[in-house]
């Protein structure tokens, strides 16, 4: 450094760490940008090219953060494609550069859903059209550490149903449904839909981690089926017995008919309005504009105030306010007081949740369906029984009497 250059690290510093406790973190996403940015130029890539690669991966992680943590959907969509990774195909997620069973963490679920996602993958590329597959994830304990909260773990606040399909022209989509926790004798139920009757998970005695742990390992694998992701739904909604699917920890609610709607809609889920797309180009500017100093931390903290800053200014405009124009490095705890506080009480699958909101309705509220099971005449698909009452996951009264207790 040159001795008229003003030493800009010893100045003002920035303001971070606005977004600790709300299941985005930023310092994270500013690290990882600049390794790649590194590794890429390392691999003779021009700059240019070698900072847009990471910034779609970021612009992919907002996305997702908006509709899960800032709208809170309970019907998330994404995209996925087939592409050469190291001489073989692989399937990739829309934003990132790594294969969807690569870059989980081995301590999630005890290492269930590495190795479910180990089996997905290669198993969805080489089956048939029309194919489902599906990883069930239930609420409770990750049994990873929430980097945003040192000595924590993340907890998953809600059940979560992945859908990773190829549909009839062979094109790939994965989906996740996000709802409130099934029941045991309920996710026995909709395992029996699918034709995966008597489980290693049913049986007593299992503690919560070892129950979701084999749980999510538990693939349901649909090959040339005619089920569809709306139609799984719709069984869900039977076993579930109510029009809410999940209550939110303000006690607002997500229907059935909700995600019927949003499963139309599809990738469209993901398009942005004007106001959104300008701050995600707004930031991506930011970032090209200093790639060739992003080494020193005095950048990386400018990224990641800006980084923040547009994540708090998306949920101003996803809350029907306009952005706030703060173009001095002033403290912005203040002005986005309201959108941290919102932020901070949302949880999902990286975290945050941690602050509690208190509503008059009380505390979470679960559907457990019980008051709604009805039975109809049909044919068991346990038994040879037919023309016999069935419940909502076509299974006679004598078989369910058979099939493993809850815990």
């Amino acid at each position: 450094m040159s001795e008229n250059m003003p030493n800009i690290e010893s100045g003002p510093q920035p303001e971070i760490g606005l977004l600790k406790n709300t299941g985005f973190n930023a310092g994270l996403s500013v690290r990882s940008l600049n390794e790649k940015y590194k590794k890429n130029l390392a691999e003779g890539m021009a700059p240019t090219q070698a900072i847009a690669q990471p910034l779609t991966e970021v612009d992919g992680d907002i996305r997702g953060y908006g509709l899960e943590y800032i709208v809170r959907e309970s019907w998330l969509p994404n995209p996925m494609h087939v592409r050469q990774y190291k001489g073989r195909e692989r399937l990739f997620n829309k934003f990132s550069n790594l294969p969807i069973s690569e870059g989980i963490d081995k301590r999630e679920r005890n290492g269930g859903v590495a190795d479910a996602m180990k089996y997905i993958e290669p198993t969805l590329l080489k089956a048939p059209k029309n194919t489902i597959m599906m990883m069930y994830s239930k609420a409770g304990e990750s049994m990873m550490p929430d980097q945003a909260n040192s000595g924590q773990t993340i907890k998953y606040p809600d059940d979560q149903l992945y859908f990773f399909a190829k549909d009839k022209n062979g094109d790939y989509q994965a989906n996740t449904l996000v709802m409130d926790p099934l029941k045991k004798e309920q996710a026995q139920c909709l395992f029996a839909s699918m034709g995966y009757i008597h489980r290693d998970w049913a049986k007593p005695g299992l503690s919560d981690t070892e129950l979701s742990s084999k749980q999510v390992r538990d693939v349901m694998y649909l090959p040339n089926t005619a089920q569809t992701a709306e139609s799984i739904v719709r069984t869900i909604h039977e076993i579930k017995g109510s029009s809410i699917l999940r209550t939110l920890n303000d006690g607002q609610v997500r229907t059935f008919n909700d995600v019927y709607h949003k499963m139309h809609k599809g990738n469209a889920m993901l398009e942005v309005d004007n106001l959104y797309q300008a701050q995600l180009d707004g930031f991506k500017k930011f970032v090209e504009n200093n790639k060739e100093s992003i080494d020193l931390d005095f950048t990386q903290r400018r990224i990641q105030h800006e980084l923040e800053k547009t994540i708090l200014n998306i949920t101003r405009i996803l809350g029907g306010d306009k952005p706030l124009d703060l173009t001095e490095m002033r403290s912005i705890r203040t002005a986005f007081s309201q959108q941290i506080g919102r932020l901070e009480a949302s949880g999902g699958c990286n975290g945050g949740g941690t602050k509690t909101v208190m509503t008059p309705l009380g505390p979470r509220r679960i559907s457990t369906g019980e008051a709604g099971w009805k039975y109809q005449t049909g044919d068991c698909i346990t038994c040879p029984q037919k023309s016999v009452e069935v419940g909502p996951c076509s299974i006679c009264k004598d078989c369910e009497h058979r099939l493993p207790a809850a815990a």
